[in-house]
């Protein structure tokens, strides 16, 4: 089983969008489709809806460890995994 070796964290409005885009275009690192999969913010419990726009944000958001490993199933031979985007939640 493939993990990630790095973690990207980020706020909103930081940068760590384009950084994603930059580190999935190189051939040598492995970047799952899913950008925000935002696993490690929620620590295993559902995201709790408070506001307008959360639906949206909570789409891709993965609360389960199982779900959390598929995404890495396609690295093959990159010798760098990444772990996109864990952005902490807005309370």
């Amino acid at each position: 089983m493939t993990l990630p070796n790095f973690i990207i964290i980020g706020a909103p409005k930081c940068g760590s969008t384009v950084l994603y885009h930059y580190l999935r275009a190189h051939p040598d690192i492995f970047m799952p489709d899913n950008k925000e999969p935002l696993f490690f913010a929620w620590d295993g419990i559902a995201p709790v809806h408070r506001g307008p726009g959360d639906d949206e944000t909570d789409i891709g958001t993965i609360n389960d460890r199982c779900n959390y490993e598929e995404l890495f199933e396609p690295a093959i031979s990159e010798a760098t995994v990444g772990n996109p985007l864990s952005i902490l939640p807005r309370f």
